[in-house]
């Protein structure tokens, strides 16, 4: 008997992939809103993490095409959770360019910029982790 071909993807890849794009758009929301309204409220300001929420999802429904309709609760978790690292990761990055480009030297916030790429690095990923676990019960599939 012929053994079931293995599973031809892995959650890091496709999570890397999406969670770029995902930060990008993320940085991309907020540069504009900070560009075009910087007195935006906040849940103005917030709205960036529907494109958060919008990125885990996109992830596990592309994970599942490329893994023949098939993903357990555990895979869509860790390909959310890691997916949200990387978009962390992307968006602080860009952030931190951004502050240091367009911020005066003497500036507070140039000051503390590291702090703060740490801290929004670990709040996307643990907002990110949390979304992705009620994401992975609506799109699992054994």
């Amino acid at each position: 008997m012929l053994r079931p071909s293995p599973i031809n993807t892995s959650t890091a890849r496709v999570a890397l992939r999406y969670g770029i794009y995902t930060g990008i758009g993320m940085a991309l929301y907020t540069t504009a809103l900070r560009f075009l309204w910087p007195y935006a409220p906040a849940d103005i300001r917030y709205a960036f993490m529907l494109i958060l929420a919008f990125g885990i999802t996109r992830g596990m429904l592309g994970f599942r095409k490329e893994n023949k309709s098939k993903m357990t609760l555990i895979q869509g978790w860790g390909a959310g959770s890691m997916l949200s690292m990387a978009a962390g990761l992307m968006y602080g990055l860009i952030n931190l360019l951004m502050i240091f480009l367009y911020e005066p030297v003497t500036s507070n916030v140039r000051n503390t910029a590291s702090v703060g790429f740490l801290i929004i690095v670990f709040w996307i990923a643990l907002v990110g982790a949390l979304m992705s676990l009620v994401a992975a019960f609506f799109y699992k599939k054994a």
